[in-house]
């Protein structure tokens, strides 16, 4: 009898409970799992040369995904923002650039002169000059850059009554144009790239012209901005923009676009100069032709 009850209960310990039950199906999912990858990756490679069958995973893997990676194109290059001087390409402590008011309040018609301070530092960092008009030579306004030692100053960029830019050697670098009715200007560049550099004044907060904010289209990336204060003109650049190109996009306009109109005096000294310069022009070419020089 009690050998009877010993062998129930051996029996009973060996039959698998519902607990065991479980672990082993989900076991023999795994493993059917793993055969299937198997199964799949033989299959898809058994028509491949020999040679390729000697990669490794990680140059397996490459090939996989190597169409998923995106590609360059052409098109990020015209991403590239102008510059026309590298001196100040991104914010430190000469930014923003301060110039006096007092001189951006004149007319265009009188020449001035005046230093450009480093917004933090009070340094004299730069050198506006407007020069009025003169004999074959229209009016334009010029920035320096100090020389050190001695040196005469370095032209950087010049901008005329036309609001045409030039770089440091006279070469043409672009043309700031007017669009619409004035709510926004367009830097035309030289080289005939689709214009992308705009320039909004704000004139209905400020009449006077003397706040702007530069921007890079058509995303609208904020490129400069131009604040006028108590006593400077205030023009912060972004990281990456060349803060002499947006100084002189901004002085071009404040004095040749947005500056008081001359006063009669002006106006009637400027038409002198013209008709004066015309006959001279005209005098001199009579000259040549009476008297043609001869060779020896």
């Amino acid at each position: 009898m009690v050998g009877a009850m010993g062998a129930v209960a051996s029996t009973t310990k060996t039959t698998p409970d519902g607990e065991d039950w479980t672990t082993i199906a989900i076991v023999s999912v795994i493993i059917f799992i793993l055969y299937l990858v198997l199964f799949t990756v033989r299959v898809a490679t058994k028509d491949e040369p020999e040679e390729d069958n000697a990669e490794t995973l990680m140059e397996r893997w490459s090939h996989v995904t190597k169409g998923r990676w995106a590609i360059p194109k052409l098109g990020v290059r015209s991403e590239a923002i102008p510059a026309i001087c590298s001196r100040v390409l991104s914010q430190n402590k000469d930014v923003p650039l301060l110039i006096p008011m007092e001189y951006l309040q004149r007319t265009p018609w009188v020449g001035w002169s005046a230093d450009i301070l480093g917004g933090t530092t009070g340094a004299r960092l730069f050198k506006a000059c407007l020069l009025p008009a003169a004999r074959g030579r229209p009016r334009c306004l010029q920035v320096l850059g100090h020389g050190i030692h001695g040196e005469p100053d370095s032209l950087l960029v010049s901008i005329s009554a036309g609001l045409e830019i030039s770089n440091g050697d006279g070469k043409l670098f672009g043309k700031i144009a007017r669009r619409g009715n004035g709510e926004v200007y367009m830097l035309e560049e030289a080289t005939g790239k689709e214009p992308r550099w705009a320039i909004v004044p704000d004139l209905v907060e400020d009449p006077s012209g003397a706040t702007m904010s530069m921007t890079w289209k058509p995303k609208g990336r904020l490129l400069a901005t131009v604040a006028k204060g108590t006593r400077y003109l205030n023009v912060t650049n972004t990281h990456g923009v060349d803060a002499i190109l947006a100084l002189a996009c901004a002085l071009g306009l404040m004095t040749f676009e947005f500056a008081p109109g001359p006063s009669l005096s002006a106006r009637l000294k400027d038409v002198r100069d013209q008709v004066r310069d015309q006959v001279e022009g005209t005098a001199a070419s009579l000259l040549t032709r009476l008297h043609p020089q001869t060779n020896p």
